[in-house]
C-alpha cells in the first residue's frame, strides 16, 4: 500500500516507518496516525 505522510518498507525480515511531513516538522495530524496504525497492524 502507499501513503502520503509516511514512508514504510520491509527488507529482509525489518520493517522501516518514517514520518514523512518536512513541511509540517513531522507533526501528527489524522491522517498520520490512521496511515502509522494501518502499517503497524497490516
Amino acid at each position: 500500500m502507499s501513503y502520503q505522510t509516511i514512508d514504510y518498507a520491509v527488507a529482509a525480515g525489518i520493517a522501516r516507518l518514517r514520518l514523512n511531513r518536512p513541511e509540517r516538522l513531522n507533526s501528527f495530524n489524522a491522517l498520520m496516525h490512521q496511515e502509522v496504525r494501518h502499517a503497524l497492524t497490516a
